[in-house]
């Protein structure tokens, strides 16, 4: 099966056919290290695309820097070898299929705690979380209580 670019990778397992994307890439850099790059799907790998992506990650930023004078010197293989080999084995570059059912009650509470302070503040979200970071637990409690009776939450 051919993709619309008409890239494509042969999957061993069965004669189904998948492309390989430059996220596939990147999790053979930080996670599986299996080397995936080969000659049918060498046209698809694009050393500054990998290393674009690599810089967002605040944590392989200094990778990145010192891949990025390796761009034009050497080859995909090469390149792909010696980012492999600097970068720690860790899963970052992953799509989410979903959030967990048990992260969702705290990500909503945390999101109405970050709502009324920057309400009552008259600040961003961004803001309010910084806020928020500052004080300590009972503090917290208190002030979220407290906005929370002024807006007429809690009775």
């Amino acid at each position: 099966m051919v993709t619309r670019s008409g890239n494509r990778k042969r999957n061993r397992k069965s004669n189904t056919t998948t492309t390989v994307t430059v996220f596939d890439f990147l999790n053979d850099l930080t996670y599986d290290k299996k080397f995936i790059l080969n000659e049918n799907n060498e046209h698809l790998y694009n050393s500054y695309i990998i290393n674009s992506w690599l810089s967002l990650k605040g944590e392989y930023f200094k990778v990145s820097v010192l891949l990025n004078k390796y761009l034009g010197v050497l080859d995909k293989y090469q390149y792909h070898r010696f980012a492999m080999s600097l970068i720690p084995t860790k899963k970052k570059f992953r799509v989410n299929k979903g959030e967990s059912p048990f992260l969702k009650p705290l990500k909503n509470k945390l999101e109405t705690e970050m709502e009324l302070i920057s309400e009552y503040f008259d600040v961003s979200t961004d803001r309010a979380f910084e806020y928020y970071d500052l004080l300590k637990q009972p503090e917290k409690n208190k002030l979220i209580r407290n906005l929370k009776l002024m807006r007429g939450d809690i009775k």
